[in-house]
């Protein structure tokens, strides 16, 4: 039975965002888009693909997605968004709003433990407004503004509040929320700069004479459970993850400079090959294309043959970056279109390779990369099994080829992330 539906945007966030339940005793399962919500688990999500799209497309597929959750009640329905604001925002709380008939969102999409914050209404990475750092550069959906509230004003036909920091630690709090939605605000934004902020607007929330769409990153989800008494209907069955000592596959798709350092720290890692595919030739496709993608695959399945972990990336510098998107320019590609042929290409590499040896586990470092080798290899969803670092989830693919799994949104982690998520994928002994 569904106690509890979640819907993200994108993969990375999709599994973040989920295995926060697992902190707290629930079985969480993710489903990709057009998979039926039928999965033995307390906590569903469903990741839209919709981040990168059109906002009248990521409404409708956002919609469908939660008409469908709705059929099984849940009691708690989350939305899940970008802690740093990228994607359609306004128009996916819309429709999740408009699926369940809801009257009211509570909007944090702080997650302070990995420096994502909301102060005075603006969100910041690291203290800095997130459209001031390299968010505000993202080739997909750069992000122009960092006030919450004038982003979803620009993309949501309701109306929007705000609750300063101020007036959330204050003891009127709850009452400032209840009196908010009987003035008519829909959009209700939190501040939050550290996790014991979260707990308090979910429990202004719990206070409200309406179940609300709750909205949020990881952090948000991570305090729910606790704060409005959920409970698992039944203790978590373990998930046998299959751990073993065999090489891993790392398939590195994000451009962020975070996910840069912790693939040179993962490739200054001995007993760790790296092949780096030509951004280039992927986008270009034709023979140019097929030729890089069968030198990736052969030089990837040697190293893994000879025992060595295997890091495969694209571009990574931005140097490397523009002249890819150029390329695109020239094919009448948008930055998005450019940006999934990438995606495309490395998972093309990783299924082939795969076919070929069978790695000990895979590493998947940006959402739509992450997403597109997993449909590469058969999979319909996620199976979470624990955090390796704060938003940094591991879990086991549902499919033919259950492979364990991390996935990594590009801009998280610490700088060894990428060789703690080895490491945990091999199991303890190392």
């Amino acid at each position: 039975m569904i106690k509890i539906a979640l819907i993200a945007d994108d993969l990375t966030g999709a599994n973040d965002s989920g295995a926060q339940f697992i902190h707290h005793g629930f079985r969480a399962s993710v489903l990709f888009t057009g998979q039926p919500a039928t999965a033995d688990a307390d906590v569903v999500v469903v990741d839209t693909d919709t981040r990168w799209r059109p906002a009248e497309e990521a409404y409708a597929r956002t919609r469908r997605a939660a008409e469908q959750l709705a059929t099984a009640n849940p009691s708690l329905v989350y939305k899940k968004i970008d802690s740093t604001l990228r994607g359609n925002l306004g128009a996916e709380i819309d429709a999740v709003m408009d699926a369940f008939h809801l009257q009211v969102a509570l909007i944090a999409p702080a997650f302070p433990r990995t420096g994502r914050t909301t102060l005075d209404g603006s969100q910041y990475l690291n203290g800095v407004p997130v459209n001031e750092t390299e968010i505000g550069r993202d080739p997909k959906t750069p992000v122009t503004t960092a006030v919450i509230k004038e982003l979803l004003a620009a993309q949501s036909r309701r109306p929007v509040a705000s609750v300063t920091l101020a007036r959330l630690r204050d003891a009127g709090a709850v009452e400032l929320v209840r009196d908010l939605v009987d003035a008519g605000a829909a959009l209700i934004v939190c501040d939050a700069t550290e996790e014991e902020d979260l707990r308090r607007v979910a429990a202004a929330g719990r206070e409200l004479a309406v179940m609300p769409l709750w909205v949020g990153s990881a952090g948000l989800a991570d305090v729910l459970p606790a704060v409005l008494g959920f409970t698992p209907a039944r203790a978590a069955a373990a998930i046998s993850m299959g751990l073993g000592s065999g090489p891993v596959l790392l398939v590195v798709g994000s451009v962020s400079s975070v996910s840069r350092r912790q693939l040179a720290q993962v490739l200054g890692r001995q007993g760790v090959t790296g092949v780096a595919a030509d951004a280039l030739s992927l986008v270009s496709g034709g023979a140019a294309g097929e030729a890089e993608v069968a030198r990736c695959v052969a030089e990837g399945v040697g190293a893994l043959r000879g025992g060595q972990d295997l890091a495969l990336y694209s571009s990574v510098d931005d140097e490397a970056v523009a002249r890819a998107q150029a390329v695109g320019r020239e094919q009448g590609l948008t930055p998005k279109d450019t940006s999934e042929r990438v995606a495309a290409g490395l998972a093309l590499i990783a299924e082939r390779v795969c076919r070929e040896v069978t790695p000990g586990g895979l590493v998947l470092t940006g959402g739509d990369t992450a997403l597109a080798v997993c449909r590469a290899l058969g999979a319909t969803g996620i199976d979470l099994v624990r955090e390796v670092e704060p938003g940094i989830p591991l879990g086991r693919m549902v499919g033919p080829r259950a492979y364990g799994a991390v996935t990594k949104a590009g801009a998280f982690g610490t700088d060894q992330a990428l060789m703690l998520a080895v490491d945990a994928l091999k199991g303890p002994g190392r």
